[in-house]
C-alpha cells in the first residue's frame, strides 16, 4: 500500500474518533442539562418526581459516570416518600452493580433502615408504639396552645389511626374539617381585598387576580399534537421509531421571560416513565408565541408511551 493511502485512512481513522469523542461530549452535556432538573426536584421535595427523572437518566445513559450517583439519588428519593419495596430495589440493584462503589456504605445503610421499617419484629413495634406515644404526648400540647388549628388536629388523628384508634380519629378528623372551612371562608375573604398602605380596605378585581394569575404562571402550553415518524435513515417504508409531541408556547404575562424550556414526560398506561426530553424555547416578551417539538427516541418504549406532560421551565 502506498504511503498517500496510508496517511489518508490514517486522516479518516483520526476524524472518526474526533467525531466520536463529540458525540460523548453532547451526550454528557444534556445529560448535565436534565439532571439538573431531577435534583431541582429532589429539592423541592418533589421527590416522586426526582425519582422518575433519576430513573430515566440511568436507563438512556447506561454508559455515563454519573450513573452511579443517578441509582443512587433514585433510591434515596423513593425512600423519602416512604416507597419502601421499590427503595429497596434501587437500592439493592445500586450494590449489586457497584460493590466498591462511593456510596455503597449509604445504601447498605438505607437497606437496613428499610428492613427495620418493614420488619414485624416485636423490638421494631414497640419502639414504633413507644415514638406515637410521645408524638401523641407533644401533639396533645400543641392543641392547647393553638386550639384552632386544623394541622394540629389532622395530625392527631393520623397518628390515632396509625394506632389504631380509629373512632377517636374520626373525630379528630372531623374537628380539623369544621376549623379548616372556617379558616378557607377567611382566605376567600382575603382574597377579595386588601388593606392600603393608608389603612383602607379596597377590593382585588377579578381582573387584578386574572393579571396576577399571569404573571404567577406566565408560559402557556396549547395546541399539543402527537406522532410517529419513521427512521430518517429507512424513511422509504423504515420502521416507526420516534414517538413526537408538537405544540405551542405562549407568554401570557406582563413581563419577558428568559431560557424558556418546555420538559416533555412520555409515560406508559401504568404511569411510568418511559423518556423526557426538555426543548429549549429560549428568551420570550410578553405575547410572544414560539412553536416547539419534543420527540421520544427509546425505540423500545415506542409503543407504550400512551400519555405525556408538558412542564413549562423559565426565568424571569
Amino acid at each position: 500500500m502506498k504511503k498517500a493511502q496510508l496517511l489518508s485512512i490514517l486522516i479518516l481513522a483520526m476524524a472518526a474518533l474526533g467525531f466520536i469523542s463529540g458525540c460523548a461530549s453532547m451526550r454528557e452535556l444534556t445529560l448535565r442539562s436534565e439532571l439538573a432538573r431531577a435534583n431541582e426536584a429532589f429539592e423541592h421535595e418533589e421527590f416522586a418526581l426526582a425519582a422518575s427523572r433519576y430513573e430515566s437518566l440511568s436507563d438512556r445513559y447506561p454508559d455515563s459516570l454519573m450513573r452511579e450517583r443517578l441509582m443512587f439519588n433514585q433510591g434515596m428519593s423513593l425512600y423519602k416518600i416512604s416507597s419502601f419495596n421499590a427503595a429497596r430495589d434501587a437500592f439493592v440493584k445500586y450494590v449489586n452493580e457497584y460493590p466498591s462503589g462511593r456510596y455503597v456504605a449509604d445504601a447498605r445503610d438505607y437497606l437496613r433502615k428499610i428492613d427495620v421499617y418493614m420488619s414485624m419484629a416485636s423490638p421494631a413495634q414497640a419502639e414504633a408504639i413507644e415514638q406515637a406515644k410521645a408524638d401523641l404526648v407533644k401533639l396533645n400540647q400543641l392543641k392547647i396552645e393553638h386550639p384552632n388549628d386544623p394541622k394540629v388536629f389532622t395530625a392527631l388523628g393520623n397518628l390515632y389511626w396509625e394506632m389504631g384508634d380509629y373512632n377517636e380519629a374520626v373525630r379528630n378528623y372531623y374537628e380539623a374539617t369544621s376549623l379548616d372551612a372556617a379558616y378557607k371562608e377567611k382566605e376567600l375573604i382575603k382574597g377579595r381585598m386588601m388593606i392600603t398602605a393608608k389603612g383602607e380596605a379596597v377590593p382585588i378585581t377579578p381582573e387584578q387576580l386574572k393579571k396576577a394569575e399571569a404573571d404567577a404562571n406566565p408560559v402557556v402550553v396549547f395546541n399539543l399534537h402527537e406522532y410517529k415518524s419513521r427512521d430518517t435513515e429507512e424513511f422509504l417504508g423504515g420502521n416507526k421509531r420516534y414517538f413526537n409531541v408538537t405544540g405551542m408556547a405562549r407568554n401570557q404575562g406582563s413581563k419577558p421571560l428568559a431560557n424558556v424550556e418546555i420538559e416533555v414526560v412520555f409515560n406508559n398506561s401504568q404511569h411510568q416513565v418511559q423518556d423526557s426530553k426538555v426543548v429549549r424555547v429560549g428568551a420570550m416578551a410578553p405575547g410572544d408565541v414560539r412553536a416547539f417539538r419534543a420527540e421520544a427516541s427509546s425505540y423500545d418504549n415506542l409503543y407504550n408511551i400512551t400519555s405525556y406532560n408538558c412542564i413549562p421551565h423559565w426565568t424571569n
